[in-house]
């Protein structure tokens, strides 16, 4: 068995770029000059164990990043999600809601400077591989 150590762990970028992930966002999240979010909804809302997070915990987080990183009020929130329609509904409509390929989505999370993760083993192995970030933000409860 061979064992990791986090900087260990790339990807090969030529490969995401070919899946169409949006260069000019992936630069804002690597730069600090944006928030990455992730917002899971998709499979949550049908199953029993688990559920999405709260609007208000994507709400408080995104409030505590800002004042613990010294981010301006106004900085770019980008929100990955499996269901745009629910990001739309539930959380800030100045909020970008973004839905590609999966691993263009955890990608970008892979690389943001600022990140807010779901109650998602998905976005927590993202936050983990991050060489990057800053911060992170996760819930203090995954399961219901």
């Amino acid at each position: 068995m061979k064992i990791y150590k986090k900087n260990q762990f790339e990807i090969d970028e030529n490969k995401i770029q070919a899946l169409g992930v949006d260069h000019d966002v992936l630069e804002k999240l690597r730069t600090g000059k944006a928030l990455a979010v992730h917002a899971r909804f998709g499979d949550y809302l049908t199953v029993d164990i688990i559920s999405p997070m709260e609007p208000e915990y994507y709400k408080g987080a995104v409030a505590r990043m800002i004042e613990s990183q010294g981010l301006s009020e106004d900085i770019e929130v980008f929100v990955f999600t499996d269901n745009i329609a629910c990001v739309k509904a539930q959380l800030p409509s100045h909020w970008q809601p973004i839905k590609q390929h999966k691993l263009s989505d955890f990608y970008c999370l892979q690389q943001a400077r600022h990140l807010v993760i779901a109650n998602s083993t998905f976005s927590l192995m993202a936050a983990v591989l991050n060489p990057n970030v800053a911060e992170v933000i996760h819930p203090r409860k995954w399961f219901n």
